[in-house]
């Protein structure tokens, strides 16, 4: 037996580089990581500015709601406002219609009373004309509802009384009539 050679094996090259492939392995591991964990960091900042956008965005749409609320209460009012000042102008209009209406009454009285008569009360209402008075004798009171008769204001005769008083001169008279159309 004669060939007693030592084998020699260079192991500390092969643990070497092993010991390489395990480093390389060990840094790319690590890079990954490192990677992995500034893709996370990033992913929750961007996250975090995202729900900071939207809370500020949330704060802007609820002001917004606000004013538009605002907005509507203000118009509703002002359309209160509104409905509240025609009323009162309708109100106004046919208070000065009435008005007119009994100055032309009484300018239809004025200009067809007889000198005979002497008024003493007359009552206009929104139907009728309540007219007192006292005549010198009986019949000059229906000369005079003839001659008012044919206005357009006074339309027909609800009620007459007359009669004479012994204390009075004269005889006293109560017509009421309808109005007629303005």
């Amino acid at each position: 037996m004669g060939n007693n050679k030592e084998i020699s094996i260079n192991l500390l090259e092969a643990e070497q580089h092993v010991r390489g492939q395990k480093i390389k392995a060990a840094a790319g591991l690590s890079l990954v990581l490192v990677l992995m964990t500034g893709i996370m960091i990033g992913q929750h900042a961007h996250g975090r500015q995202q729900i900071e956008t939207l809370k500020q965005e949330n704060i802007r749409l609820n002001q917004s709601c606000d004013d538009t609320r605002i907005l509507l209460e203000d118009r509703e009012e002002e359309e209160i406002s509104l409905e509240q000042l025609n009323r009162k102008s309708q109100r106004i209009q046919r208070l000065r219609n009435g008005i007119a209406s009994k100055l032309e009454v009484l300018d239809a009285i004025e200009a067809t009373i007889p000198a005979e008569l002497d008024l003493t009360e007359i009552v206009i209402e929104d139907d009728r004309v309540m007219v007192k008075g006292v005549a010198s004798a009986y019949g000059p009171e229906v000369i005079w509802l003839n001659s008012i008769g044919g206005t357009p204001l006074l339309k027909e005769i609800i009620s007459i009384d007359s009669g004479r008083k012994a204390k009075e001169e004269g005889v006293s008279f109560e017509l009421v009539l309808a109005r007629g159309d303005d």
